[in-house]
């Protein structure tokens, strides 16, 4: 998987999370989603990404992508717990995961910067 598959398979996957803060998806569990490492993007950055691990690009979308997972996986737990999470996902708001979405939003387009010097 590259890159940009591993960045589209992380929006689809935040879209799904935010359609269940209200009660918990079908197939997500607590453990998946806390787990930075399960996911696709993730994965490229264990397997694949690990080559631009020297860039500080890399390790500021490492820190935020960890940082998504923890804010997805309290999600999780609040609607678990029959918590509506509405707050939590609304882009207005100041909350972990909407700051952390957008902390790796920043961090892709440097490292899609840096990529593309490197190619």
């Amino acid at each position: 998987m590259d890159f940009f598959d591993a960045l589209t398979a992380h929006v689809q996957w935040k879209r799904r999370l935010s359609s269940s803060a209200f009660t918990p998806a079908p197939g997500l569990c607590l453990g998946l989603v806390a787990s930075a490492e399960e996911c696709e993007l993730g994965q490229w950055l264990a397997g694949e990404g690990s080559k631009f691990a020297c860039l500080p690009e890399f390790a500021s979308l490492l820190a935020s992508h960890a940082r998504f997972h923890q804010a997805a996986s309290d999600i999780m737990s609040k609607a678990g717990f029959g918590q509506p999470a509405t707050h939590d996902i609304d882009p207005l708001a100041e909350c972990d995961f909407i700051e952390a979405s957008n902390e790796i939003a920043r961090a892709r387009v440097a490292m899609l910067k840096k990529m593309l010097v490197a190619q």
